[in-house]
């Protein structure tokens, strides 16, 4: 799951609690982003690259 627009005031204490919610859950990853400051989406990538990899190997 991505939580995009952290850029926004006050996004960011509400996206830490729900990236705790996500995270908890087995094979479950929130990943928080800021498209317009550019932050975490190196990880976002990453990710994707990583999910991509898997399909290919079924």
């Amino acid at each position: 799951m991505v939580l995009n627009k952290l850029d926004l005031p006050g996004t960011d204490e509400n996206a830490k609690i729900f990236q705790a919610a996500i995270d908890h859950r087995e094979g479950k990853e929130a990943i928080l982003i800021s498209a317009i400051e550019k932050k975490g989406i190196t990880r976002l990538i990453s990710k994707l690259l990583e999910l991509l990899d898997q399909l290919h190997e079924k």
